[in-house]
């Protein structure tokens, strides 16, 4: 996770910093501390180095003579001497006065951060994350990548938590930007499991559901599944994660994919109602998925039923089942079936195995839109899954 000191300046203050406006080093007055650290900032951007380093050792010290508590000039100062004579213990204690002076000057945090992380201090590195991040949110940019790339080291996660569960300022983002862009999804589902995940901070739901589908995609079933347990409190939660059927619990949003997911856009609309079902109505040639769902279903086999009616007076959509299980080495189907196009109300029923591979199974609805004025429609009354 080290930030090389002079890269991270650069990267950050190019962002952060106006241009200087000022073109020449000295004279500065008593209270030009501002001026004086601006024309370093843009003297090291511009170059990559600290040219004449003992100019700017002098002229930091003339400004702080009569105004002692200026922290950016006493990281002027710090920075100079480093590149002067090479003494880092001495620059360390300038920038450790620095940061008492002001903790919120952002090149005194960044110098502190990578010299904490160069003598492998994780508590002390993530510290200057926190205060650097919470001070100025823009460096996220240049921070959450090198922070989200560290997840794969236990100590670092484990230093993480009190920063998540706390509720840092910059948390929510992180999390959501690890969930989006960590190599390994796992490091984060244990990042968030150390804090007590939502259970903690409620805030943070919808960044476990991000979680949950990302987890899924890249077949991390058993990890996935494992989490979506920890965040079934309620009977009810666990109840939705057991059922197959449809129900309020079964399609509970913040559990998917594993409860259903009936999608509903501008040409495909899904409707359920206890009593009634899931109604599914689709545009003139259009197709889609209605309603999909991952299970982990012990091997054996299966019987899969439904209870549907067609309408008599009205386009009927054309619709598929796909079934498929859920591999180490990607997805492989397991049976397709085809609904009837005849009205009426009937019940369908198929068996299927699920062998050993199977880490889970998902239920995928496709449904088509015939080409006519209205809308295709059907209703799925019931479905049931049974072990036999």
């Amino acid at each position: 996770m080290c930030v090389l000191a002079a890269i991270a300046w650069r990267a950050a203050a190019s962002q952060v910093f106006p241009s200087s406006a000022y073109d020449h080093l000295t004279p500065f007055s008593t209270n030009d501390g501002e001026a004086l650290s601006n024309k370093f900032e843009s003297e090291l951007v511009a170059k990559g180095s600290i040219p004449d380093p003992g100019r700017w050792v002098s002229a930091a010290r003339q400004v702080l003579f009569r105004n002692p508590l200026e922290a950016d000039v006493v990281r002027v100062a710090a920075m100079s001497m480093l590149a002067t004579d090479r003494q880092v213990d001495q620059a360390r204690s300038r920038m450790r006065l620095a940061e008492r002076v002001s903790a919120r000057d952002l090149e005194t945090q960044l110098w502190l951060l990578e010299d904490a992380a160069s003598h492998d201090d994780v508590a002390g590195t993530l510290s200057h994350y926190d205060r650097a991040l919470s001070v100025f949110p823009r460096t996220s940019d240049l921070l959450f990548p090198i922070l989200t790339a560290a997840l794969d080291d236990p100590q670092i996660r484990a230093e993480l938590v009190p920063y998540i569960r706390h509720n840092r300022p910059w948390a929510y983002m992180f999390v959501g930007t690890a969930v989006d862009q960590a190599k390994n999804t796992e490091d984060v589902a244990d990042l968030l499991a150390r804090t007590g995940g939502s259970r903690s901070v409620p805030g943070n739901r919808p960044l476990e559901t991000m979680m949950l589908k990302k987890l899924v995609s890249n077949g991390q079933i058993v990890v996935a599944k494992h989490y979506a347990d920890g965040m079934a409190v309620t009977p009810e939660m666990r109840e939705g994660l057991r059922a197959f059927g449809f129900s309020q619990a079964t399609s509970a949003a913040d559990l998917r994919p594993f409860t259903w997911s009936f999608v509903e856009d501008l040409s495909i609309q899904t409707q359920f109602e206890r009593a009634e079902g899931l109604r599914v109505a689709t545009s003139s040639g259009i197709s889609g998925v209605a309603a999909d769902r991952v299970m982990v279903l012990v091997p054996g086999k299966w019987r899969f039923t439904q209870k549907i009616e067609l309408p008599s007076f009205s386009p009927i959509a054309n619709a598929t089942w796909l079934v498929t299980c859920l591999t180490r080495e990607g997805p492989r189907e397991i049976f397709k079936q085809r609904l009837p196009q005849e009205s009426g109300r009937r019940n369908i029923s198929v068996t299927f195995d699920v062998d050993q591979s199977c880490l889970a199974t998902r239920f995928r609805l496709t449904v088509f839109g015939q080409d006519d004025q209205e809308d295709s429609t059907l209703t799925i009354r019931s479905v049931e899954l049974h072990k036999l």
